[in-house]
């Protein structure tokens, strides 16, 4: 690619901890602001920072803004208020908005703030926010309410007119769509059997350019006329739809339109993981159906061909386990921490695997052999190690850790683990004991804090009186969110009496 002259070269116009505004000078007179999808980040080229949409806007000629959040925040209100007036100060007279999933619905919800004239948003949100869209799991989890108070596109939030583009048969777009189209003014358009990869069809400049000349005209029905006549010629429409005919059963339409995507200009390189992806697609919609049985050959043949891939091995992996194949899944989480030894993400779900096939003893053991590879997963270790049964047959391998363990973490380990036994048995001084060894080796958990509480607690019933010890504490630690008991005991161990 050629350098971007130097009158065009972008330059920061505003950043704080949410979101960065770049801006990038054009010579046409239709200004454009675009707002990266969930997985794109701030960065710098060559040419200096980057955006998403930078190489057609620069190839339109358009003055740009490209807005891009650090992290999968979904453009906060507050973050956008205060980036606003220095957006508003790089843009013409006639503005248009443009962003993909978290950036459609950035440029719906922000578009009036911002000043634009109109706005293209390619499968948006209306909300993550469960009570707005309790049917929407998907990004449930990354709803903040400090952040995302009153996030809801309302009314009054996008500009004067604004077109969705939507797969009509992906459910959670649909329904995200749906609630849009009732709040708001927005045209929907439809780009059927492309899930949620519609933005690919986009990814053209000429079309990209008719589009927003559309969006200019505010003409919604040409620019879907645009989408339908571009059909001919993307690859990328070609690709996708042969996944969708393959996740619907009929592979020989998979493979001519995969053909068909080829002679259109698709890298020949890109089929294999094409092919995956619809493998998994096909698995996951089976198993949707309740045939997991026949789901196992699809999720297995994608695995093959991802085979060299740790984060496919451990995304099918889970699929499997979330579909009762346990057994299948071993294999590929193996593999992955081989791929990727350093993830703690791996041997944690391997010991998962382990322990619901009633396998305790190899659970025990994947997570001690973690702890030397990667003892800054300790915390999290630990937080799983609490979270499996304790086991008479896991004896051996703790003892044998906790004597001959490299890394203090694995002795901490074992220490915890043998510490929850003797308290079953009954050994309340031995508990106590192995627990104060915990304390020692693990300073960043909070469990063997919580083993000492439970052998003191069980050590003030007399032995005569027959009562069971009480029950730890309702609130277990959780994995990622450690630390707090320690920090409420002022990071020391529990005195006694």
């Amino acid at each position: 690619m050629s350098a971007i002259p130097e009158f065009s070269r972008p330059e920061i116009i505003y950043e704080d901890d949410a979101l960065q505004a770049v801006h990038q000078p054009g010579t046409a007179g239709t200004s454009l602001v675009t707002f990266g999808g969930l997985t794109d980040r701030p960065a710098s080229g060559p040419d200096g920072p980057c955006f998403w949409g930078q190489k057609p806007a620069a190839q339109l000629g358009l003055n740009t803004v490209g807005v891009l959040a650090k992290a999968e925040n979904w453009y906060p209100a507050e973050a956008m208020r205060r980036a606003a007036p220095a957006i508003r100060a790089r843009l013409g007279p006639h503005s248009l908005g443009y962003g993909f999933s978290m950036g459609g619905y950035a440029a719906l919800k922000h578009g009036r703030l911002l000043g634009l004239d109109a706005a293209l948003a390619v499968s948006p949100q209306a909300s993550i926010d469960p009570a707005d869209i309790a049917d929407d799991p998907r990004h449930h989890a990354r709803f903040d309410p400090r952040r995302h108070g009153a996030m809801l596109v309302e009314p009054g939030d996008p500009p004067p007119f604004a077109v969705q583009i939507v797969d009509p048969h992906e459910p959670h777009d649909r329904l995200q769509a749906a609630l849009i189209a009732a709040r708001c003014a927005v045209a929907t358009v439809p780009l059927p059997f492309l899930g949620h990869a519609t933005i690919w069809h986009l990814a053209d400049t000429a079309l990209l350019g008719r589009l927003l000349e559309c969006l200019r005209k505010r003409d919604a029905e040409r620019l879907r006329q645009a989408l339908r006549d571009h059909r001919a010629h993307s690859p990328h429409w070609a690709r996708l739809m042969g996944r969708a005919a393959f996740q619907r059963g009929r592979p020989a339409q998979a493979e001519r339109l995969w053909r068909h995507a080829v002679a259109r200009g698709l890298p020949a390189g890109w089929l294999a993981p094409e092919r995956a992806a619809a493998l998994e697609a096909r698995a996951l919609r089976l198993g949707e159906q309740g045939r997991a049985a026949a789901a196992l050959p699809f999720w297995l043949e994608a695995a093959r061909i991802l085979g060299h891939d740790a984060a496919a091995q451990l995304r099918i992996a889970a699929a499997l386990r979330r579909q009762g194949q346990e057994e299948a899944a071993l294999p590929l989480l193996r593999n992955a921490m081989a791929l990727a030894p350093d993830d703690p993400a791996t041997p944690l779900a391997l010991a998962d695997a382990l322990d619901a096939l009633n396998r305790p003893d190899e659970a025990v053991a994947t997570l001690l052999g973690a702890a030397a590879l990667m003892p800054d997963a300790e915390a999290r270790l630990a937080a799983r190690l609490w979270c499996l049964a304790d086991r008479d047959e896991q004896e051996a391998t703790l003892r044998r850790a906790l004597g001959d363990a490299a890394h203090p973490v694995a002795r901490g380990l074992a220490a915890l683990q043998l510490g929850r036994l003797a308290l079953r048995r009954g050994d309340v001084a031995g508990a106590a004991r192995l627990a104060e060894q915990a304390v020692a080796w693990l300073p960043r958990s909070d469990q063997p804090l919580l083993l000492q509480w439970q052998a003191q607690e069980a050590g003030q019933i007399p032995q005569a009186s027959g009562e069971a010890a009480p029950p730890p504490p309702a609130s277990a630690p959780r994995p990622g969110g450690t630390g707090w008991l320690r920090r409420w005991l002022g990071g020391g161990p529990l005195s006694g009496g």
